[in-house]
């Protein structure tokens, strides 16, 4: 089974200092949980609202509204 990551760029990998351990997440829901939200964030704040937004954007934007914290 081969993992791919969206985007991977080597050079930025150089940054991580070491001693570093990279985690199997199929057991660790948690860590799971955290990737996809920050994922979502992510997404979600790059979309511009001032445009019209697709199906998927809405839903997006959805998500991130529960997933941050109140401010």
């Amino acid at each position: 089974m081969s993992a791919q990551t969206a985007k991977y760029f080597p050079s930025d990998l150089a940054r991580i200092k070491m001693p570093f351990q990279w985690e199997d997440s199929r057991m660790l829901y948690g860590l799971q949980m955290i990737d996809m939200a920050l994922f979502m964030c992510g997404r979600g704040s790059g979309i511009d609202s001032a445009k019209k937004l697709n199906d998927g954007d809405k839903a997006v934007l959805k998500i991130v509204d529960v997933i941050r914290p109140p401010s």
